[in-house]
């Protein structure tokens, strides 16, 4: 995002599946929600715990998203079965 005048301009969030690469930056936003109080946990799980989670939800073709701006993950969406759940 950067300024123009009173506006702010905003670069648009690309919605696409989840891949292993995006592991770190998925890691970095839920870490950044749950610190602020928005999850029931205070902090992201360790990140090996998290690449576990996300590689098995691509190898089961599992729904989870991510939203990327500038190969920046910045938010994330999931509907999984209840025994995939982390």
């Amino acid at each position: 995002a950067h300024e123009r005048g009173r506006y702010v301009v905003m670069t648009a969030a690309v919605i696409r599946p989840i891949e292993e690469k995006d592991i770190p930056g998925f890691h970095a936003a839920l870490d950044a929600v749950a610190r602020e109080g928005m999850l029931a946990r205070h902090a992201a799980p360790p990140v090996e715990v998290t690449e576990i989670f996300v590689r098995k939800n691509i190898a089961e073709g599992l729904t989870q998203f991510v939203a990327d701006v500038q190969d920046r993950i910045v938010g994330w969406c999931d509907i999984l079965p209840r025994s995939a759940q982390a």
